[in-house]
């Protein structure tokens, strides 16, 4: 996931890049909520900061916060078909940049405009067969 997350792509693309490490913490927390939680999530936000020399915590924050939501949503959200997770997956995707945008303004570049949300979309888009590929990865381990 962050492999393909600091892949460069040329400009107007950057904005349609998928949140790779949010959809994989996402399946990991459907998946397996007593090991992958707030916890990892925090942890590989912070990770996350200081691969990208973004303020120390902001993807943490928002990551945790993400995981939080899920937990909060899981036993729903394992009932839900893959179309209505894809949904929800756009629902927390959307609100995890609202806030690191919002914060990351606070403190360093605030936002001039609302295309950082086009990830959300794609990240949503690609969560069937994301889902998909990762349940096979998953069974299979």
């Amino acid at each position: 996931a962050a492999v393909l997350s600091l892949v460069p792509l040329p400009s107007p693309l950057g904005y349609w890049r998928p949140e790779w490490v949010s959809l994989l913490l996402f399946f990991w927390t459907l998946r397996y909520p007593q090991h992958i939680g707030l916890v990892v999530s925090w942890l590989v936000g912070l990770a996350w900061d200081v691969l990208l020399h973004s303020p120390l915590g902001l993807h943490a924050l928002t990551l945790a916060i993400q995981a939080y939501l899920v937990t909060l949503m899981l036993h729903r959200l394992q009932m839900y078909p893959v179309l209505q997770q894809s949904f929800v997956l756009f629902l927390l995707v959307g609100i995890q940049l609202m806030v690191y945008r919002w914060l990351n303004g606070l403190f360093a570049h605030p936002a001039t405009d609302m295309n950082f949300l086009w990830a959300a979309l794609t990240t949503a888009a690609i969560w069937p067969l994301a889902s998909l590929l990762l349940n096979r990865v998953a069974h299979d381990t």
